[in-house]
């Protein structure tokens, strides 16, 4: 369990569903992280984990560097290594539906780029390591947009904002003006009829 981690390797091996081999294959418990994995496979991958964070700097294990670092280059390893990271798959689907591709392929969200687009496969990826290593979805859309301002702008180019990178942002609240202009209207009524009925 993530949350009863005490020490940041084990909140990272906490991130990674336990995986073992059997006759030559990999074979993923989803039920079980590494903390709970004993077989020589899983238990090499918490080693390996918990070294990747170890000697970090408390300032560094805040930015998540280090686990950041681990997680991309056991994502390089093999593609299908994020199979074995646990995050928060409704904050990922938001992330890649609601945040804008900056490569120049036109004005559309990462999940609804074209299939030669380099760079959506490389969010998709990168928003899992970020989740998985304990970023919130806010958190990994401002990580993206420092990305993409490195990345994807020439130099002479104004900086890329938050507002221009998040679509859709007012979607979870646009029920809000509506619902707030009915009570106002409801109340209005309420009130003449009320006056009306005094005199």
């Amino acid at each position: 369990n993530r949350a009863s981690a005490e020490t940041p390797g084990e909140r990272l091996a906490g991130a990674l569903r336990c995986v073992c081999e059997s006759s030559g294959q990999r074979v993923v418990d989803p039920q079980k992280t590494l903390l709970e994995c004993d077989c020589p496979l899983g238990i090499g991958l918490r080693g390996r984990a918990e070294a990747a964070v170890k000697g970090a700097t408390d300032a560094a294990i805040t930015r998540r560097e280090p686990q950041i670092a681990f997680l991309k280059a056991f994502a390089a390893e093999d593609p299908s290594n994020d199979a074995l990271f646990i995050y928060d798959e409704a904050a990922h689907h938001d992330l890649m539906k609601n945040t804008w591709c900056t490569c120049g392929c036109g004005k559309m969200a990462l999940a609804q780029c074209p299939l030669d687009c380099p760079w959506s496969p490389h969010f998709k990826q990168l928003f899992k390591v970020l989740l998985a290593a304990g970023m919130n979805r806010d958190e990994a859309r401002l990580y993206y947009l420092d990305e993409v301002n490195r990345d994807h702008r020439k130099p002479d180019d104004p900086l890329f904002t938050i507002d221009q990178i998040w679509m859709n942002r007012e979607g979870s609240v646009s029920w809000v003006v509506p619902l707030a202009g009915g009570i106002g209207a409801l109340l209005v009524v309420i009130t003449v009829l009320t006056m009306r009925a005094r005199r």
